[in-house]
């Protein structure tokens, strides 16, 4: 058994978990705020189903935008314990802190620019206030538009993810998988 595999490996659960739990969760709420739609809380307190929808789907979303920086730290922690370098833990940790906070502010700004800019082409709808008053038709249209915003969105991110992190050099014939 590898020393270094299963640290990395508590890592790894260690990350997911708080990109899950604090960065997908936190994140969505602060979506919400950032497109306008305030006391999320109370209105999920009285069932709106509208509100609740748009939470869920920024939840998603946000989740599709950090699994891209779990995937680019996941693969620099790979790199280096495969890499056969001395581990530079705190470096990485460094690191993953930055992809964990660039992840979350693009996936917060497109997101809201998104909407933003969906709101401004149907100027006949309130959405926001519909979505208040319960109407799941707008908070139909606006959920998708979260998801799909994510889903076109991440793999840019994980580019530049990417490309934050300096990676040491393999040696010819060493490959990473991503499983």
């Amino acid at each position: 058994m590898s020393t270094d595999l299963v640290i990395v490996g508590i890592i790894k659960v260690g990350f997911a978990v708080i990109l899950g739990v604090l960065g997908a969760a936190l994140g969505a709420v602060v979506v919400l705020r950032a497109i306008g739609l305030r006391g999320v809380t109370e209105q999920i307190k009285q069932a709106n189903l509208a509100v609740a929808l748009l939470l869920c789907s920024s939840t998603a979303a946000m989740g599709i935008m950090l699994n891209r920086s779990a995937t680019a730290t996941f693969t620099a922690l790979d790199l280096l314990v495969r890499g056969g370098e001395s581990f530079p833990w705190q470096t990485v940790l460094l690191y993953a802190a930055g992809h964990l906070l660039i992840a979350l502010s693009t996936g917060i700004a497109v997101i809201a620019v998104g909407v933003r800019t969906f709101m401004r082409l149907t100027r006949g709808i309130d959405e926001l206030r519909e979505i208040r008053d319960g109407n799941m038709a707008p908070a139909l249209m606006i959920a998708v538009l979260i998801v799909v915003v994510a889903v076109l969105v991440s793999p840019g991110l994980q580019t530049l993810l990417d490309g934050i992190l300096p990676l040491p050099e393999l040696g010819r014939g060493i490959s990473i998988s991503h499983s």
